[in-house]
């Protein structure tokens, strides 16, 4: 193996870069995983209406976008601290400014500086854990960080909204921005690459078709994990059941999504990434089978369960195995932007079916073909281009 002073191979993870992007990868997404509070703290202090909240939220979200591909752009090529640092600086200035801001458009051109500085430290954060070897495990406890981080988030900002207005929220964020600072002296400057593999069959190496078919799977899949998330509370109330029932039940979910990725940590040595993967995404494609061909109290329940016991654990060997292709992290920083188009496109394209007369065990139903459609051409196509990455 050739060594140089700029580029050389890692062979071992540096342990507080993992904590360094692990912190990254939740505080980034802090805007998200406390949505519904901040929507909240924006209708009650701020006067925001119901439409009004959903363009903020839309415009959060193209700024993260536009912030995984900036990422994925820089991160190979620019000082990997000062981004971070950029990152930082933009997601807190911007969530300070919200304390004084009170016009409408105002709050947006924040929301979208919000996404933009919180995208900029997630996508730089999953690029990290990328381009280290023991991803499955290191991408678990990102995931399962987040689900503790965001219940920490719901439990104290309504406390902290109670205790000092709205505004106390954004100077949480703020602060929780400012606290990861330090931070970036534990990120190494400049990426380190190793030789990337050579696939067999074409000679092309592994910046071909593969990881952008990674990329696709993970659109297709948030696809329709945003359809079921969207209309999850109609489809309880379409079973008899109450929103309380649904409500506490959803409540059991998120600590079942801490499971997937203990699961998926304990899996990810023994069995590697694609195996798990597979059998994920068939036992999802039977969930919403399942809710299509039958609504009722039992089914649903069942079916609710298994989604949230399954969505981190598919998430996290769909970022593992895109890793594994992609050491470097460049098409692993786009992954923010590939689930938030399909989400948002899941949900739009469930309304105007179900305009057209369609029903919410018809949207179930295409859920569970396409990911079907999916793993038959996983299994045929993506399959052996890893495995020859893999040689």
């Amino acid at each position: 193996m050739n060594h140089s002073d700029t580029l050389q191979c890692i062979e071992k993870d540096n342990p507080r870069e993992i904590v360094a992007a692990i912190v990254m990868g939740v505080v980034g997404l802090s805007h998200f995983l406390g949505m519904p509070v901040i929507a909240g703290a924006l209708a009650d202090g701020y006067g925001l209406t119901q439409s009004q909240l959903g363009y903020h939220a839309a415009i959060g979200v193209a700024g993260g976008i536009l912030a995984s591909v900036l990422v994925s752009v820089l991160v190979t090529r620019v000082n990997r601290q000062a981004l971070l640092l950029l990152g930082l600086l933009i997601g807190g200035a911007a969530n300070g400014s919200v304390v004084f801001a009170q016009d409408f458009y105002v709050l947006l051109g924040l929301a979208f500086l919000t996404g933009l500085g919180g995208g900029i430290v997630y996508a730089l954060g999953i690029a990290l854990l990328a381009g280290t070897h023991h991803t499955g495990k290191n991408f678990s406890l990102l995931m399962f960080s987040q689900g503790v981080f965001g219940g920490l988030e719901l439990y104290c900002l309504p406390k902290i909204a109670a205790e000092y207005s709205a505004q106390g929220v954004f100077v949480s964020l703020t602060l929780a921005f400012l606290m990861v600072m330090p931070l970036s002296l534990l990120v190494s400057r400049y990426y380190q690459s190793e030789p990337e593999p050579v696939l067999a069959d074409s000679g092309s190496s592994s910046r071909g078709l593969a990881p952008w078919f990674c990329l696709v799977s993970i659109f297709f899949f948030y696809l329709a994990v945003g359809s079921f998330w969207t209309y999850v509370e109609r489809l309880g109330v379409g079973a008899g059941l109450g929103g309380e029932t649904v409500s506490r039940f959803l409540t059991i979910g998120n600590f079942l999504a801490l499971s997937g990725c203990v699961i998926a940590y304990w899996l990810s040595e023994r069995v590697g990434q694609s195996k798990p993967l597979m059998l994920g995404l068939i036992a999802m494609a039977l969930t919403f089978a399942f809710l299509s061909v039958e609504l009722n109290a039992q089914i649903y329940l069942l079916g609710m369960l298994s989604f949230f016991l399954l969505w981190n654990f598919i998430d996290i060997f769909q970022l593992g195995t895109l890793s594994e292709i992609d050491h470097c992290g460049r098409r692993v920083a786009l992954v923010p932007a590939f689930q938030a188009v399909g989400t948002a496109l899941g949900p739009a394209a469930s309304g105007w079916l179900l305009v057209r007369g369609w029903v919410l065990s018809d949207i179930m139903l295409i859920g569970s073909l396409s990911l079907v459609m999916l793993l038959c051409y996983s299994q045929r196509k993506f399959k052996a281009k890893i495995n020859l990455l893999m040689e």
